[in-house]
């Protein structure tokens, strides 16, 4: 006799229902499941009411019964894969303030990737004499509302503008600093518009080191840049040779270094603009290299990268370079 798989009879079910093998068959086509997938594909959150239109009562039902749905705050749920990211909880903290308050600090600058600190916290710039209380993970405090508002992954936040000025507060001296210094770097903000904004926070930390950087700031990346050289790389006896902005190549086609070193005849430069990625600038700074190098000027191109992030390394190479061409 042959053996085989026999098709359900729905016509034999009792009560209007599928036969139960049919009904496993077509298990993973159900509401509260594709509630539960769309709430993993991304870290963000979902008000009830949202779900409830999308997916209809009893799917948000059971996926709440099954831990597939989780609430974070009053009426906003997210997937229990994203419950403790900083950015699951700051897309259902934006959700559930409405116009009370708005993300902000080094919550913000984290999710606009002005900084990769993550502060494993939500902090909450609330409006004045609004009455807020969150969860532990929540950190409130009440000021004036940010002038602007801006959108990090998927997120309303505070704009550039009160996020700088607020992570100099939060996060301290160097990590504010470098918030500050990416904002302008990505022309999110000026600094002249920090300092501005920043007199509207009487109580501001370490104001007077603040609006010193912002000074410096002024004059754009690439002149805060040369600054930051000046003072953090190009510092000990083995630099006391250099000079800033002179006048080097060959006569009729001369260019002005940033940092030149006469005796070992070296150029430094530093590149801290954005358009120096782009074809035509390197094209530019490839010719006058080639220039220089024909009358004996070797050039080293430091980055934003490179000064900011590896200045040891920086002052190794230029040492080296002053060493070997001047013996």
């Amino acid at each position: 006799a042959r053996v085989g798989l026999r098709r359900p009879d729905i016509h034999r079910s009792s009560r209007g229902k599928l036969p139960r093998a049919y009904r496993v068959a077509v298990t993973t086509s159900r509401p509260w499941q594709a509630l539960a997938q769309s709430l993993e594909a991304a870290p963000q959150a979902w008000t009830h009411a949202r779900l409830r239109r999308r997916f209809g009562d009893s799917a948000v039902k059971t996926a709440i019964a099954r831990g597939a749905a989780v609430r974070l705050l009053e009426g906003v749920y997210v997937s229990p894969v994203h419950a403790r990211t900083t950015v699951a909880r700051a897309h259902a903290t934006s959700l559930w303030l409405g116009d009370r308050g708005v993300v902000g600090g080094a919550t913000a600058a984290f999710l606009a990737s002005l900084t990769p600190l993550d502060p494993r916290v939500v902090h909450v710039f609330g409006r004045p004499r609004v009455h807020i209380r969150g969860p532990a993970w929540m950190r409130i405090r009440h000021r004036a509302p940010a002038q602007m508002t801006m959108t990090a992954q998927g997120v309303e936040v505070a704009g550039a503008i009160d996020t700088a000025i607020q992570s100099w507060e939060q996060l301290g001296t160097r990590a504010g600093r470098d918030v500050a210094i990416e904002a302008v770097r990505r022309e999110l903000v000026t600094a002249q518009a920090i300092a501005v904004r920043a007199l509207s926070y009487p109580t501001l930390k370490r104001r007077g080191q603040f609006i010193e950087l912002l000074d410096d700031l002024a004059g754009g990346i690439d002149s805060f840049l040369e600054l930051h050289t000046a003072r953090e790389v190009l510092v000990g006896p083995e630099f006391a040779g250099i000079v800033r902005h002179a006048r080097v190549g060959p006569a009729g086609r001369t260019f002005e270094a940033d940092f030149y070193h006469p005796g070992a005849r070296l150029d430094v430069e530093t590149d801290g603009k954005r358009h120096h990625n782009d074809d035509r600038r390197r094209r530019q700074d490839l010719e006058r290299d080639a220039i220089l190098a024909s009358v004996g000027i070797q050039t080293i191109r430091l980055t934003y990268e490179d000064v900011m992030g590896r200045p040891q390394w920086c002052q190794r190479v230029i040492a080296d370079a002053i060493r070997a061409r001047s013996s």
